[in-house]
């Protein structure tokens, strides 16, 4: 109760070599007490087995704190609203703009190529393309469903995509993924590229 969440926390679960040897049962019941100290406490960053006698994954834990601190959540996601921050949000609102070309409001397969050659010096391929964009549409499925499935929730406001271009929700939405799956390396790089601290 006393934590305000300031501070990335790594949970790290030693002496792993025990938990190996014990059944089945007993590593499903230590994985959903995992899943559950990541659901109830939103600073808590990871979670990492490791075994200091084995020395299995020891590195890993000092790497992921090292990590949380190069990276922070704090700037970029409100972990209470469970969204990204109003900064975050006008930060890569602005880089959708300086990288949407025709002005259309929409980022078109080469916009996106743009800003992938910009931040990493690398082309997508349309392959990568086409994954972006499955990766996309399936989480505004899972998205809408979450929200008429909610009595509270509001209209939704913008789709992800239109005419197989992304828009600046869809563009958010790809920023949001990426935080919710713990790459924040990724959202921070493009930030640190364009200028931004």
């Amino acid at each position: 109760r006393c934590y305000r969440g300031n501070i990335p926390v790594i949970i790290a679960g030693n002496k792993m070599e025990s938990l190996e040897q014990q059944q089945q049962p007993t590593a499903a019941r230590s994985r959903q007490q995992i899943i559950s100290l990541l659901q109830r406490f939103k600073f808590v960053r990871q979670c990492i087995k490791c075994s200091a006698k084995n020395l299995l994954h020891v590195d890993d834990v000092f790497n992921k704190a090292k990590v949380s601190v190069m990276y922070p959540i704090k700037p970029l996601y409100d972990l209470v609203e469970g969204r990204l921050t109003p900064a975050c949000s006008r930060a890569f609102t602005r880089i959708f703009r300086m990288f949407d070309l025709d002005r259309d409001g929409l980022l078109s397969d080469d916009e996106l190529m743009a800003f992938q050659n910009k931040i990493w010096g690398a082309t997508l391929i349309g392959r990568d393309v086409i994954e972006w964009k499955k990766a996309l549409a399936h989480h505004d499925m899972i998205i809408h469903r979450r929200e008429e499935a909610s009595v509270e929730s509001d209209p939704r406001s913008e789709d992800v995509m239109v005419n197989d271009k992304i828009t600046l929700t869809g563009f958010l939405t790809i920023i949001d993924i990426f935080i919710s799956q713990n790459r924040l390396e990724v959202p921070w790089t493009v930030l640190w590229t364009l200028g931004y601290d």
